[in-house]
């Protein structure tokens, strides 16, 4: 994390598996447990806090981007999404917390009970140009369509549904495809992580793939495999979850808007 005052960076703090943006109260324990660290680098006119920016460390030179621009840009946090988007400063008021969203595995019974809130999901993701089989226009019909159709493959036992949950509100889901030839039992696939973008950087999207792979190990599956849009930031969430790139496949797939866009393709081996 940085510490920003006036128009200079202080005090970064390194965190376990990279930089990852946090709730600006870090910042005032930060402050607080390293108060000769602050006045040694601020002076009598700066020492007013007036805004905290966190990074990660795959937007390549951020750092230099806020000195020049005063933002850091960054993309939609754990989604295959076409777009980029740039990370406002973020006030010293209250974030989301993390801990307020719940992440299950839905039965049949409650995919089909919660078809219209899957649906709200997918069509907010392609809306924002993620690149998830599907072109513009995208109805909601549509997207109800195409989760009916999952749920007849999770009653058959064929697929995984896992949703996140903020209260009663469903903000993203994943997909754990584990009908596989019969010479690849031990095989499984992870597709359709979506996060609703009024939901994202809080983490949801890396519990969704925490929990995708929990789920998978507990039946059986001990070899994942993924594809992302190349060059998105769900393609460096992968990175920084161990996942290991396998290679590129050019102009694979469309974006929403019907541009081509190149494909990378992950695996991941778990036995424990």
């Amino acid at each position: 994390m940085y510490v920003v005052v006036g128009r200079r960076v202080i005090a970064p703090a390194r965190v376990t598996s990279g930089w990852r943006c946090t709730p600006a109260a870090r910042a005032s324990s930060m402050l607080a447990s390293r108060p000769d660290a602050f006045r040694a680098n601020s002076t009598s006119s700066e020492r007013r806090l007036t805004r905290v920016v966190s990074r990660r460390p795959v937007y390549g030179d951020a750092l230099a981007s806020f000195r020049n621009t005063g933002a850091v840009e960054c993309g939609h946090s754990g989604l295959a999404a076409g777009s980029r988007g740039v990370c406002a400063y973020a006030s010293l008021g209250p974030m989301p917390a993390t801990d307020q969203i719940e992440i299950r595995r839905l039965g049949v019974t409650e995919v089909y009970a919660q078809l219209e809130g899957l649906a709200a999901v997918l069509v907010d993701c392609v809306e924002g140009g993620a690149s998830v089989s599907y072109l513009a226009p995208f109805s909601h019909e549509q997207a109800r369509g195409a989760f009916e159709a999952v749920a007849v493959e999770v009653e058959q036992g064929r697929r995984l549904l896992l949703g996140a949950f903020e209260k009663d509100e469903l903000v993203g889901t994943v997909q754990v495809v584990l009908a596989m030839p019969p010479n690849q039992p031990h095989r499984a696939e992870i597709a359709k992580l979506l996060v609703r973008r009024s939901a994202r950087r809080r983490g949801i999207a890396q519990r969704l793939m925490a929990q995708a792979e929990r789920e998978a190990l507990a039946e059986g599956k001990t070899l994942l495999v993924l594809d992302t849009v190349t060059g998105d930031s769900a393609e460096r969430l992968y990175e920084r979850l161990g996942w290991t790139r396998v290679g590129v496949i050019p102009g694979y797939a469309l974006y929403p808007d019907r541009r081509p866009c190149d494909t990378t393709i992950f695996w991941k081996c778990s036995s424990s």
